[in-house]
């Protein structure tokens, strides 16, 4: 299953004037999950509602994120890995990133964070 879901949140503003809204990719193959594209405070609720409804149908108890193909992660974003982290885990799943990706990479240092 692949998703593209940039944020259609009215919460959310649009980054139009930079360039547009931010989108996060997100394609499924079994229990491993490959994000791409930018995952910011813009496109982090979209990419909690698609990893939702992706999860709903895996029934492996391993969920591995792959994050090398994504261009851009803030703390937003961060936040949202986070949360998607916790909602695995409390339903008695198994949470791996990996690839990390340099972006992802990045920022894990800069905010001291060896594990999600």
């Amino acid at each position: 299953m692949t998703m593209s879901t940039p944020c259609d949140d009215p919460a959310v503003p649009a980054r139009e004037e930079q360039g547009g809204p931010s989108s996060v990719d997100i394609a499924w193959r079994d229990s491993h999950c490959m994000l791409s594209g930018e995952l910011d405070a813009y496109s982090a609720p979209a990419l909690v509602a698609g990893f939702t409804r992706g999860l709903s149908e895996c029934e492996n108890p391993d969920v591995r994120v792959d994050c090398d193909s994504l261009v851009f992660v803030d703390a937003g974003g961060l936040s949202a890995l986070i949360l998607v982290a916790r909602h695995v885990r409390a339903a008695g799943r198994r949470f791996q990133i990996a690839p990390v990706g340099s972006s992802l990479d990045r920022l894990l240092r800069l905010c001291a964070i060896a594990d999600i």
